[in-house]
């Protein structure tokens, strides 16, 4: 029993060794055609279409700006392919496809065109499934399974009739730098800088992109606020400008590229890792009918405000900056990549009523305070901010006239952004008893509170007050209470009594954190 227990064991230890060898060899097996054999086809593949696409006076060995692209792989090597130079460049057939697409539509009818990214090793067709959407997702050009597959075109945007925004996806190849992998070169706006203007033929025209962004969004379109960048189509001009803002804000960097609602777009699309699901997508808009294709990037500069999705927040921190529409932002003169002929009306000295109350627009942080519907209250409170239209608003004035019909008012609080309290202001509200004067009240101008004589309590919180005008306390309550900051206490009891000399108001400190 003894021995027959030893030979068991040695069986089970030998067994164990051949599956582990063979695990082994299947693994190397495996790695070896994965990240060696599978990628030398696809290249060579590649290879094999673009010497169909390309005549001789359009090589691919140079990115039109006579720059050799530095990529030690051999997918630049060149394949012995009889090429077909029997057509002139931009040379159609009778069905209005470019006859240098000819040879590549007899191996697959699937194409729809092919990209160039100068400065990169993206040089390939581009395909569009006409049952399953992503088939190219995972296949090679001829349809052979091939985990780097093919640069494919978004299954609700069409060449034919060209869509307003053509997405094309491509995997980010990080094993084999194949496919979009080297899009993430755009991240560094100086290789942008060279690398401005990129070419996407369809099979129907020969086409110049210039780039107008990069940016980073979520897979998931919740998490970018709804924002859905593969929106092919637009009903309206406003709406597609609309989205041209939601792009520019979300942009890495400010291109110096006009757009407006004449224009198309071209996005690249690929997986990028800084979040679970995110997306880098570099953004370009078609060069137009007689514009030089050449960009001045001296211009071009990083956007400090990038509106990221909200995942992006949780993980790294920050703030969101102000997101409004591009109507809004026009208005407050902040887009300077529009040069279309739609035209708005700015914002600046309009009206706006807030929870029945009047505001002046001064800038696009600012506001002043105009007045009340009802004139009739008898307590007032002017808030710091408002909220108007997406836009936080600091109440930072007081209109002159906006207390004039008060005549039942006893009670104010002037807000914390409030800085100047203009001349003559509460003369009218005879009935006021209380009023409270915000943080950075530094001007009360002359008469401000003149001739008031039911003002009993004046609290001063502000402790940049330097300027008290004539007679802004005279002839209100002669025993009139006034609360002031401890640490400035000296000062302004000074500037009252210069304002009301021989009064008998009373003072009290406090603390400013009480």
């Amino acid at each position: 029993m003894f021995m027959i227990s030893i030979k068991i064991k040695k069986k089970i230890r030998l067994t164990v060794m051949i599956c582990s060898v063979l695990l082994l060899i299947g693994c190397v097996i495996f790695l070896i055609y994965y990240l060696g054999i599978q990628p030398y086809h696809s290249k060579q593949l590649n290879n094999k279409y673009k010497s169909l696409y390309y005549s001789v006076s359009d090589s691919p060995e140079s990115d039109g700006n006579n720059e050799v692209i530095d990529d030690d792989s051999s997918e630049n090597t060149p394949v012995d392919i009889n090429l077909d130079k029997s057509y002139e460049e931009g040379a159609k057939g009778s069905d209005g496809i470019l006859l240098k697409f000819s040879k590549l539509i007899e191996i697959n009818s699937d194409i729809r065109g092919w990209l160039k990214v100068p400065g990169t090793n993206i040089d390939y067709p581009v395909m569009q499934s006409t049952g399953n959407s992503e088939f190219y997702l995972k296949h090679d050009f001829e349809g052979g399974r091939d985990k780097n597959g093919c640069l494919y075109i978004q299954s609700n945007s069409k060449i034919k009739p060209r869509s307003k925004n053509l997405v094309i996806h491509g995997h980010n190849m990080d094993s084999t730098g194949m496919m979009f992998h080297q899009l993430l070169k755009y991240k560094d706006i100086e290789f942008y800088k060279q690398h401005p203007v990129i070419t996407f033929d369809t099979l129907y025209k020969e086409s110049k992109w210039k780039i107008i962004g990069y940016m980073r969004v979520s897979g998931d379109f919740e998490s970018s606020d709804g924002f859905n960048y593969l929106q092919s189509t637009f009903q309206t001009k406003e709406q597609f400008l609309n989205f041209l803002y939601q792009i520019e804000v979300r942009s890495s960097y400010k291109c110096p590229v006009d757009v407006n609602e004449k224009d198309s777009l071209l996005m690249l699309s690929t997986c990028s890792y800084e979040v679970h699901d995110y997306r880098t997508v570099v953004i370009c808009r078609k060069v137009r009918k007689n514009e030089s294709s050449d960009v001045d990037t001296s211009l071009a500069h990083y956007n400090k405000n990038v509106l990221y999705p909200s995942s992006w927040y949780k993980k790294y921190g920050g703030d969101k900056p102000t997101v409004t529409s591009f109507e809004n932002a026009m208005s407050f003169n902040e887009i300077d990549w529009y040069d279309g002929s739609l035209e708005i009306e700015s914002s600046i000295n309009k009206t706006c009523e807030i929870d029945d109350c009047n505001y002046k627009i001064l800038s696009d942080s600012t506001v002043s305070f105009e007045g009340v519907k009802d004139y009739s209250i008898k307590s007032l409170e002017i808030p710091s901010t408002i909220e108007f239209q997406g836009r936080v608003f600091d109440v930072t004035a007081l209109s002159k006239k906006a207390f004039d019909n008060l005549t039942k008012l006893k009670h104010l609080k002037i807000g914390n952004k409030v800085e100047i309290i203009p001349k003559k202001a509460f003369v009218n509200c005879t009935k006021l008893e209380e009023v409270i004067i915000g943080d950075s009240v530094n001007t009360i101008e002359e008469k401000v509170f003149y001739k008031l004589p039911n003002l009993k309590y004046v609290k001063i919180r502000s402790n940049t007050l330097d300027s008290i005008g004539e007679k802004a306390f005279a002839k209100i309550y002669i025993k009139a209470k006034f609360k002031v900051p401890k640490s400035m206490s000296k000062a302004y009891i000074k500037l009252i009594n210069k304002c009301v000399p021989d009064n008998t108001f009373k003072f009290k400190e406090y603390s400013v954190d009480s």
